[in-house]
């Protein structure tokens, strides 16, 4: 059994909960919403795959053209290294919401954790991005050319 919990700051989860646990090879969900909507899936991993789990969270909430994701934990059972980045400057929140959506789909990280929502951005607060990720799969230098293209 697989796992995965994503964090996105949207709203309008009513049903959401029901939804996965209807998908073929989602064997059990939680949706949360402290301010935030904390979503938790186990599931099958032949039969369903995180990446399929995002598309189907983002089109069931309609947000696939807004980027919400604060943070995500897909629950690696190897080894992690830790990997940091503080943004003292960036475009805006979105643009670190996004960079962290597209980091859900870099193979070998495993999870990422973010103050972007407890910041107050427009005050120029330092976002910090914490990255967990194998290092069977990426090395250090991987992490920096990774976030030097995310170009956040």
């Amino acid at each position: 059994m697989s796992e995965v919990t994503i964090t996105l700051e949207t709203w309008g989860h009513r049903e959401l909960e029901a939804y996965l646990k209807s998908l073929s090879g989602v064997n059990d969900a939680h949706v949360d919403d402290d301010g935030l909507i904390n979503i938790y899936v186990k599931y099958d991993s032949s039969l369903i795959s995180s990446n399929i789990l995002y598309y189907e969270i983002y089109t069931f909430l309609n947000v696939r053209r807004v980027p919400s994701m604060t943070k995500f934990d897909k629950f690696s059972v190897n080894k992690v290294e830790d990997y940091t980045v503080n943004l003292d400057s960036f475009c805006c929140e979105y643009c670190v919401m996004g960079a962290i959506e597209d980091l859900f789909f870099i193979e070998g990280v495993v999870k990422v954790d973010s103050n972007i929502s407890d910041c107050a951005y427009a005050s120029n607060e330092v976002v910090e991005i914490s990255v967990k990720y194998d290092p069977n799969l990426l090395t250090l230098s991987d992490m920096k050319r990774i976030f030097d293209d995310l170009n956040i």
